[in-house]
């Protein structure tokens, strides 16, 4: 690996642009959406988890087999978000996604979940 701290500073300045170009082309290809809302119904289906809410939103997680473009998630964090959800909707409390859409047809795949008080 390069060290950066001796480089001359156009290297540095470059190297600094580089990074923001990645991030902004990563940032433009994996369009993300939030919300927070309430839960009106948490499905385990297999691989599947589902998060649907009262207007009728669907969230997807998958441990495998995920539609074509979409991503897969570890069997541990797909448990914690079954429990989160499962918790949020026992609770009354809103739960906050946020989700990338992928696949054909398109659906909404959970990228994280928070817990709201």
């Amino acid at each position: 690996m390069f060290n950066m701290k001796f480089a001359p500073r156009s290297i540095k300045r470059v190297g600094s642009t580089l990074v923001a170009v990645a991030i902004g082309l990563a940032a433009a290809v994996v369009p993300l959406s939030a919300m927070a809302d309430t839960l009106g119904w948490v499905r385990v289906t297999g691989n599947e988890l589902r998060l649907i809410t009262p207007s009728g939103t669907i969230y997807y997680a998958y441990t495998a087999y995920a539609p074509s473009g979409c991503f897969t998630v570890p069997a541990d964090t797909f448990k914690e978000w079954q429990s989160m959800a499962q918790a949020a909707l026992l609770a009354g409390k809103t739960i906050g996604v946020t989700s990338t859409s992928c696949g054909s047809p398109a659906v909404n795949v959970i990228t994280q979940l928070e817990l709201t008080q």
